[in-house]
């Protein structure tokens, strides 16, 4: 969770900073709003491209703070049994993670270069038929 210690006096370099952590202009925007009512905003934030952390926020004044876990849940998740916990922690474990965006932009290129014949002196892929569809 991101939490503003001061006024945030750079907006438009903190939206831009959140939108290079992943985060649409539409969601960076809101982030700031709630940011500068005081809100405690939950975001996920990935690395940049250049390899820069989420911690780097700090230099516009912001904190990360952890969610404080409700007893009530707390106690409830003692209680789940440890096959379900581990199925749990199976699946999250086999979710994709997000390449970085040089790996996603060479991953694209290649693919379009192969598929066009332009990669490894292939010849070029037949592009599929879309049925139903005029």
């Amino acid at each position: 969770m991101l939490l503003a210690q001061r006024t945030i006096e750079q907006p438009v370099e903190l939206a831009r900073a959140l939108c290079d952590f992943g985060l649409s202009l539409g969601v960076a925007h809101d982030v700031l709003n709630r940011l500068a009512r005081g809100e405690r905003v939950p975001v996920t934030l990935h690395l940049t491209a250049s390899g820069e952390t989420p911690f780097a926020l700090c230099r516009f004044g912001l904190e990360f703070v952890q969610p404080a876990v409700p007893a009530r849940v707390s106690s409830a998740l003692e209680t789940v049994s440890p096959d379900i916990r581990s199925a749990i922690e199976s699946w999250a474990r086999s979710q994709p993670s997000r390449p970085a965006l040089d790996a996603a932009v060479d991953l694209i290129l290649r693919t379009y270069l192969t598929e066009h014949g332009l990669l490894s002196g292939l010849p070029a892929r037949p592009k599929p038929e879309l049925h139903g569809r005029t």
